[in-house]
């Protein structure tokens, strides 16, 4: 999972290996299906109904008691240059509108990150549902790097892979 330079620098971020971290999730979908079994690498889920309209947009979704807040990439699967890194839709997915249904299953295949506290406080206020959950930190990685006893602070922006599990 990624933790963006962002959510540490401006929210704090903190994580030690082999400690607990409290955290929200979020998901950055890049296929989606309501019809089949998941397949290996997928999240199968249940999307969860707004109590009222969110003004950052996305939907809720959860799977094994971990709820996290979805936001759909709108780049197409077969864009005429692509450029690594790209997070285009993967070919075969369902279209990024309409969201799906209230209450309906879901597979998907996402890029998952920590949710921005403000993405949490709105997914509270919006869906009713706290987005926090506490984990244990198994490793953490610097992008393109080496793995690193923490997560800290640092003058140059830094973003992070990390692994963690239900705590």
């Amino acid at each position: 999972m990624s933790v963006f330079a962002e959510a540490v620098a401006s929210d704090g971020f903190r994580a030690q290996t082999g400690r607990e971290v409290t955290l929200a999730l979020s998901a950055y979908c890049l296929y989606r299906r309501r019809d089949g079994a998941a397949e290996p690498g997928e999240l199968d889920g249940v999307v969860v109904p707004p109590v009222r309209e969110s003004m950052f947009g996305g939907w809720v979704f959860t799977t094994g008691g971990v709820p996290f807040h979805v936001l759909e990439s709108s780049f197409p699967p077969d864009p005429p240059r692509r450029q690594p890194g790209d997070h285009h839709r993967l070919a075969g997915s369902d279209p990024e509108e309409p969201v799906p249904a209230a209450g309906s299953r879901v597979r998907m295949r996402a890029g998952l990150s920590v949710a921005d506290g403000f993405v949490a406080d709105e997914v509270r206020d919006g869906w009713g549902i706290d987005l926090d959950r506490t984990w244990l930190v198994e490793r953490i990685v610097r992008q393109g790097g080496d793995p690193v006893a923490a997560i800290e602070w640092s003058p140059r922006p830094i973003d992070y892979l990390i692994d963690i599990v239900r705590s």
